[in-house]
């Protein structure tokens, strides 16, 4: 990936970025190479061949400076995290949960709140097109199938709750190692999301 970003072809499979001038940016690109891993193998490789690290839902112990990938919402006054306007705001980030877990375990979904439910429904679909169905409306919106049983207790692997709770969390994952939260916002209204995010001052 850097050798395309200077600007030259890639050994291996023979790749170069082939944009005419004025289309992108002129190389040579210095842009910094960030990888996701959680894994703490992942981890210490993307730490040893790249310039930062991306997590999402965990923090790899030993990290430094990592970026941490969630999403979530600011409770409004009133609201808790079962509240059912918060989990229209925050219900795709749940049933991501399920989607994730069964590609990995399979029935070990079931040992989470809705988890057993969500799997019998998706395996009435026949196998060859089932992952079809299991990733449907990811992070995007609540499939029928994952309203049925959204489980609220699985609110708390969200980034959400009262401005002071998500300024206390904030402080939590930079004690583990992270310089930056990448917030993704979810929900009917994106825009109010950003904005009620950023009036937190976690930044």
């Amino acid at each position: 990936m850097r050798r395309a970003l200077a600007g030259g072809p890639v050994d291996g499979a023979l790749v170069r970025l082939m944009h005419p001038k004025g289309v992108v940016a002129r190389r040579p690109l210095a842009t910094p190479i960030w990888i996701a891993a959680n894994g703490a193998r992942a981890a210490a490789l993307a730490r040893e061949i790249g310039d930062g690290l991306v997590c999402a839902g965990m923090v790899p112990a030993g990290a430094r400076d990592a970026a941490f990938l969630t999403m979530g919402t600011v409770l409004r006054d009133g609201e808790t995290l079962a509240s059912p306007a918060v989990l229209e705001r925050i219900g795709p980030a749940i049933a991501v949960v399920w989607h994730g877990t069964y590609e990995a375990a399979g029935a070990g979904v079931d040992q989470l709140p809705g988890g057993k439910g969500w799997r019998e429904e998706v395996e009435r679909f026949p196998a060859r097109s089932r992952h079809l169905h299991v990733h449907e409306g990811h992070l995007v919106e609540l499939t029928d199938r994952d309203r049925r049983h959204l489980a609220p207790e699985l609110a708390g692997v969200t980034f959400s709750g009262t401005a002071e709770q998500l300024r206390e969390r904030a402080a939590q994952l930079a004690a583990q190692g992270v310089g930056e939260i990448v917030y993704w916002p979810i929900g009917p209204d994106q825009a109010l999301e950003l904005e009620r995010m950023a009036a937190v001052g976690i930044g």
